[in-house]
Parts: C-alpha cells; sequence; structure tokens
C-alpha cells in the first residue's frame, strides 16, 4: 500500500511543534501504515480511528518477526495513514497482551470496533485477514496461534481541512478522461457478453464503483433495465445524470454518492457490474461475498480484476506502491469465484493492443489536462504520478499486468 511519507513527517513535525522541547516523543521514530494493508480498508478504518470508534487493533507476531522487526510495545508511536497514503492520526499503544486467538473476548472485540462492533465478526474478519496473512509468510493459523492484542489512543488527528477532498478519486476522473470506463477493456467484449443475457425491463442491475456509468446507462439504454450505480464521486455522477438525461433514460437510472459498504439494498440484483472496482469492496474475496449477498441465485455478475501474468519485480511494485499479494494469477481469480458458490461461465482476458491503448489514452488525458491547467494545486503531484505509472507500463507492467472479465452465475 502506497504511503504518502513526506505528508506523515510534515504531520508529524506539526505534532512536535505544540510540545515542550525536552518532550520524549521528539526522538521517537513513529511507524506509518494503514489498518488492513489495502486502500478501502485502511480508509474506512481510519475514519473508525479519527472518530473514536476504533480504540485498538490486532496483529501477528509473524508480520514482525519476518522483517526482523521488533515485537511492538506500550508506548510506541504510530501514524495510520487513510487510503490516499496520507496520515490520519497519530496514535500511541497503551496496553499490549498477546494472547492465543481463540481466547480473545466480546470486550476486546468491541473495543477494536470494526463492523458491528460483535466478537462474530471479530472473528470472521480476523480468520478471513490472519490466514492469507499466514499463507503469505509461511506459517499457519488456527485459535491457539498467538495474537497481538493492542489499544491504544489518538494523541493528534490530521487537519482534513487542509488535504485534498480524495486526491485519488480526482486524479482517477482525470486521467480516464479520455476512456469510456475506468477499465483496461476492450467495450466490444462487454457488450458482447451482456447483450447475451436475458434482461428484460424488469431487470434490476447493480453496478459498483461505476464511476461515469457508461456500461450502465448503455445497458439501461438498450435494454430497458432499471439501473442502480454506486460511487462516491460527486463529480463523476453528475456527468453520469448528465449523460443519462441526454439519452433520453434517467427516469430509469438511480445513482447513490457513497461508499457501496454504506449502502443497503432492499432485495438482490439480477445482474451485478464490478469491473475494476473490487477495491471498493475490500479486495477481489470480499467483492465476491458482497457480490453474492447482492445478486440473486442463479443469476449473473460481471467482474473485471486484474491478475499477474509472470511475478512482478520487485521495482515495478515499488514505483507503483503495490504488493505481489494484491492480485494473483487469472485461474486463481477463477477459482476464488468458484470457491464463493460462482460459476464461471464465460471469460475474456485483456489483449496487449486494447492494455497498450488504455495506457496511452490516461497517460494523455492527464498530459492534456495538466497543459490546460498548470495553476491546478495538484499538478506537480500528478505530473509526477502519471509520469512515474507510464514509464513502470512501459518498462515493466505490459509483460506483467493482465485484465480479465469473468462472467459469474451465482449457484443456488
Amino acid at each position: 500500500m502506497f504511503i504518502d511519507h513526506p505528508a506523515c513527517d510534515a504531520f508529524y513535525r506539526e505534532y512536535l511543534a505544540t510540545l515542550p522541547s525536552d518532550h520524549p516523543h521528539h526522538h521517537a521514530k513513529p511507524d506509518r501504515y494503514g489498518f488492513g494493508g489495502e486502500p478501502t480498508l485502511a480508509e474506512e478504518l481510519a475514519e473508525l480511528t479519527v472518530a473514536g470508534r476504533k480504540r485498538a487493533t490486532t496483529s501477528l507476531p509473524i508480520e514482525y518477526t519476518s522483517l526482523g522487526e521488533p515485537l511492538p510495545r506500550v508506548g510506541d508511536l504510530s501514524i495510520i495513514v487513510r487510503g490516499s497514503g496520507r496520515p490520519a492520526a497519530l496514535i500511541e499503544c497503551t496496553e499490549l497482551e498477546i494472547v492465543p486467538f481463540g481466547s480473545v473476548d466480546a470486550a476486546f472485540a468491541a473495543v477494536e470496533g470494526e463492523g458491528d462492533g460483535s466478537l462474530a465478526y471479530w472473528r470472521r474478519a480476523h480468520i478471513e485477514y490472519f490466514t492469507g496473512v499466514c499463507q503469505r509468510l509461511g506459517g499457519s493459523f488456527d485459535d491457539s496461534t498467538e495474537v497481538i492484542c493492542h489499544v491504544f489512543r489518538v494523541i493528534s488527528r490530521a487537519n482534513v481541512q487542509a488535504m485534498p477532498q480524495r486526491p485519488s478519486a480526482r486524479y482517477s476522473r482525470i486521467a480516464h478522461g479520455l476512456l469510456p470506463v475506468c477499465a483496461p477493456l476492450d467495450q466490444k467484449d462487454v457488450h458482447e457478453v451482456l447483450g447475451l443475457l436475458p434482461l428484460s425491463a424488469q431487470s434490476r442491475v447493480l453496478d459498483v464503483g461505476c464511476g461515469r456509468a457508461a456500461t450502465l446507462i448503455d445497458l439501461v439504454h438498450a435494454r430497458g433495465v432499471r439501473g442502480t450505480g454506486v460511487d462516491f464521486d460527486a463529480e463523476a455522477l453528475r456527468i453520469a445524470r448528465a449523460s443519462a438525461e441526454a439519452r433520453g433514460c434517467a427516469a430509469q437510472l438511480t445513482l447513490i454518492e457513497s461508499r457501496a459498504l454504506d449502502v443497503a439494498f432492499d432485495e438482490p440484483f439480477d445482474l451485478t457490474l464490478c469491473v475494476g472496482s473490487s477495491h471498493a469492496l475490500g479486495g477481489r474475496t470480499k467483492a465476491l461475498e458482497h457480490l453474492a449477498r447482492w445478486t440473486r441465485p442463479g443469476a449473473y455478475a460481471l467482474l473485471g480484476e486484474g491478475f499477474w501474468k509472470r511475478d512482478p519485480d520487485p521495482a515495478y511494485l515499488a514505483a507503483i506502491g503495490s504488493s505481489k499479494h494484491d492480485l494473483s494469477t487469472h485461474y486463481e481469480n477463477a477459482a476464488a469465484a468458484h470457491a464463493h458458490g460462482w460459476s464461471v461461465v464465460w471469460s475474456v482476458v485483456t489483449s496487449d493492443a486494447s492494455f497498450d491503448r488504455y495506457e496511452a489514452l490516461y497517460r494523455l488525458s492527464m498530459a492534456r489536462y495538466l497543459a490546460e491547467h498548470p495553476d491546478d494545486p495538484d499538478a506537480a503531484a500528478f505530473r509526477e504520478r502519471s509520469e512515474r505509472w507510464y514509464d513502470s507500463y512501459l518498462r515493466w507492467g505490459r509483460e506483467t499486468m493482465g485484465f480479465a472479465l469473468y462472467l459469474l452465475e451465482r449457484r443456488a
């Protein structure tokens, strides 16, 4: 996960400026991390921390020993970052206990403050997360595995009013300006497979992380379905509404400005779309679970997901702020779907030519915007990010990262 170290440094300096010169925190070196290790979950848990609901966290000793780092101690400071990598809060560990996973009780789960705050939720979430960590690092996990239970206090909160609001969403909207959808795919593949599905004017379609909702609006216009799109980017939704109105199908379209996980749907859908937006649901595995909950038995989901064509070069991962574990292989994507109650009934991999076109227009759109808006306050950061990303694609990404569409049928 990307961490904005300069912003974290500035945040900590601002905190130190409020302390006496002889305060011990002047000599501390806080670590920096996002809870959950991936942007969507990091953003959600950072919000809970800032709000005071989340006052504890849990980790595995192997997460430290595998890196040759010492185990945490009472008094340690940490900068908790948001999904964007920017700082959210400075926390101090006030209590720490190492116990078997199975002995963690409801009182601690409530203090950790995730989900509904119950022990059942805490166990489900942590079993999934810790099992993945142990598989990745070569360990095993069960109720006897020791975990580190940290209780902390927030000692400083970042001034979010001084920060750009959702800079990643704004960057993505600009960079995708010349593209119909925010994913490296060929629209003819999407139209072909969706055109074969048994949809009617009574069908209900959900698009998660819809952005400008181009695919959803195409379906509403061509097939008469009732569409629901969810995204947190207000400007992208404004563009989507204008497009639907211009095509005369706005009455059949509902657009919701929210994180998808914060929306309660009344009934399951006949088709769910999650194309290049599984991060909005907590990653591929979580996305498959949520899509299954939102899709009626026997109906379909269209999932668009990246994969590694080969093991990524460490320099490539560093350049794009990613981890080898952020993606898996094409087959592993399909196998994960099957393991979560889906049948893969169709799949197509994005061609090299389509991927090249996507990356070229992604770069060109940002370059054009920066030429036309040289005084944008984010111009320098956006230029550096755009140049680094495209250079990384040309050097490593073209041979390393792939993208595929998977049409999934929910098993009854």
